[in-house]
C-alpha cells in the first residue's frame, strides 16, 4: 500500500533538501582545507619570526633610549 504525502509537505521538504545540497556544495573541498592548514602554519611560522625580530628591536630601542638618557644633561 502507498501513501502519499501532501504536495505542501513535499514542497517544503524539498525546499529543505535543496538548501542543504546548496551549503553542501558551497563547502571547502578537502583539498581547500588542506592547502588552509598549510599556510596556517605557514603564517605560524612568520609570525614566530616577527616576533622575533620584533623582540629584538624593541629591546635596541630601550638601550639607546636609556643611552640618550643618560647622556642628556639634566
Amino acid at each position: 500500500r502507498r501513501t502519499f504525502v501532501p504536495r505542501e509537505a513535499f514542497e517544503k521538504l524539498h525546499d529543505r533538501v535543496e538548501k542543504v545540497e546548496t551549503r553542501i556544495a558551497n563547502l571547502p573541498t578537502q583539498d581547500e582545507v588542506s592547502r588552509l592548514h598549510v599556510e596556517i602554519a605557514t603564517l605560524r611560522g612568520d609570525l614566530k619570526e616577527t616576533a622575533a625580530t620584533l623582540k629584538a628591536v624593541s629591546h635596541q630601542n630601550e638601550l639607546l633610549l636609556e643611552q640618550a638618557v643618560r647622556k642628556s644633561p639634566q
